[in-house]
């Protein structure tokens, strides 16, 4: 391939070791981000270019597939020596769109990848295509157990709380359990055939409508806080809708999964209605969902752990503790508290700087209207005061004790001391007497 000259005349060598070189010098500067990104997130990437020359794979792949350099994706990957049939990535270059496949990497156990081909341009109008890959070998497992464990499948569906439906690729209802159907005044077989349409609100219909057909051309799981008309009132509900695929894997429909979070909902909103005051609290004060992760705390308790508010928000509570304290005091302040509702007690905390402060914990679990726990509100008041006072005020009984010890071993030595001269001086005093008598009985016999 020759040379290409730009606008100001200088040549462009655009033969494919010059294009692969180029491409990862400008491929190396995001490599520390996007490993970073892909440790934390699960999903594999790689960058091809358009000639199928593979320029980037993360280290995951890397330490399984060897050595990228010169090598085409086809054949690094599948160790083929033509371009796969169905390609993503030749469909996405032809047609400058993203393209979702699914493949299975022999290298990788036969696990079953979801393939995003991305295409994109770099500064020089180069084409490349960048492949997200995220595992679904799980959900394609769940997906046949479904198929071919029907009435197990159904068994579970009706013992569960939630309610749970079934579409198809058009948003027609396919079945659902009966705490959906009893919403509806229903019967769990009547709903077969009905859209959304003739159950809800025009702008919900729409709403729920496109929102299955957005999941479906993603193919991503989604949750959605939404709203939900029940028995004529309206609620606030949480959702999960996760595209369904038959044994070819083509798209067949869409299984929604949701339970009422109302009550929840309005209680972490009367919760934040007092958040005034919460702030101005000197004691720190933590809202945590029933797995421990932060959704709210004030300022006090952040200062305290010299860390911000924003930083804390989403992050699991054992941030504030050392492995040891996890299981010499967290663990079984836990256990106490899941068996009352309710416990108080010393714990230490750590701040970001490694230091450890003593506290005064108070946590309570919080309940809905149906007495389910739904998350936990946690007081903290530092009281490393406290304790260097106490640690004074021992300190101070023990000097006064150490004192009121030494001043009685004074006194009694001072006694033991009298005692032994009064016990000398009468022993001296009688020898003395006795030397007169015998000294006076001597002087008489010499007068004698």
């Amino acid at each position: 391939m020759k040379a290409k000259h730009n606008s100001s005349g200088s040549s462009i060598d655009s033969s494919p070791d010059s294009l692969r070189k180029r491409t990862e010098e400008e491929t190396l500067n995001l490599k520390p981000p996007l490993e970073s990104i892909l440790g934390i997130t699960g999903i594999s990437l790689d960058i091809i270019d358009s000639n199928f020359n593979v320029v980037y794979v993360d280290s995951a792949w890397a330490q399984i597939y060897g050595n990228r350099a010169g090598r085409k994706c086809y054949e690094y990957f599948r160790g083929r020596s033509e371009i796969c049939p169905n390609c993503g990535a030749k469909e996405a270059l032809e047609t400058k769109s993203p393209v979702v496949t699914e493949r299975t990497l022999e290298n990788e156990r036969n696990t079953r990848f979801q393939a995003t081909t991305i295409p994109f341009q770099n500064e020089k109008g180069e084409w490349f295509v960048a492949e997200v890959n995220v595992d679904i070998t799980e959900r394609k497992r769940t997906e046949q157990a479904l198929r071919e464990s029907e009435g197990k499948y159904r068994t579970l569906v009706e013992s569960i709380p939630q309610k749970i439906f079934l579409k198809d690729r058009n948003s027609v209802y396919i079945s659902c359990n009966s705490n959906y159907a009893e919403d509806l005044k229903m019967k769990a077989k009547e709903i077969s055939g009905h859209t959304d349409y003739d159950f809800y609100p025009r702008d919900l219909a729409e709403k729920y409508i496109a929102d299955d057909q957005r999941i479906a051309e993603s193919g991503q799981t989604q949750r959605i806080e939404e709203r939900y008309i029940q028995q004529g009132q309206e609620r606030l509900v949480e959702t999960f809708k996760t595209p369904v695929r038959d044994e070819s894997g083509k798209l067949v429909g869409v299984l929604g999964i949701f339970h009422d979070i109302t009550d929840r909902k309005q209680a972490e909103s009367r919760l934040l209605e007092y958040k005034t005051a919460v702030e101005q609290s000197a004691e720190g004060i933590a809202l945590a969902d029933m797995d421990g992760h932060i959704r709210f705390v004030n300022e006090a308790w952040a200062r305290m752990h010299g860390r911000s508010a924003e930083e804390l928000t989403g992050r699991h509570l054992s941030v504030f503790h050392t492995q040891e304290q996890m299981e010499s005091e967290v663990v079984p302040f836990n256990l106490r508290l899941v068996e009352t509702g309710s416990n108080s007690g010393e714990m230490g905390h750590v701040r970001r700087d490694g230091g450890v402060f003593p506290t005064w914990m108070t946590t309570t679990v919080l309940k809905d209207t149906d007495q389910k726990p739904f998350g936990l509100l946690a007081i903290m008041r530092d009281i490393t005061e406290r304790k260097e006072m106490e640690r004074g005020r021992r300190d101070r009984e023990i000097a006064e004790a150490r004192a009121e010890e030494l001043s009685k071993s004074r006194r009694g030595l001072i006694s033991a001391q009298e005692s032994l001269r009064k016990e000398i001086a009468g022993q001296l005093h009688g020898t003395v007497q006795n030397r007169l008598i015998l000294l006076g009985h001597e002087l008489a016999a010499l007068e004698a």
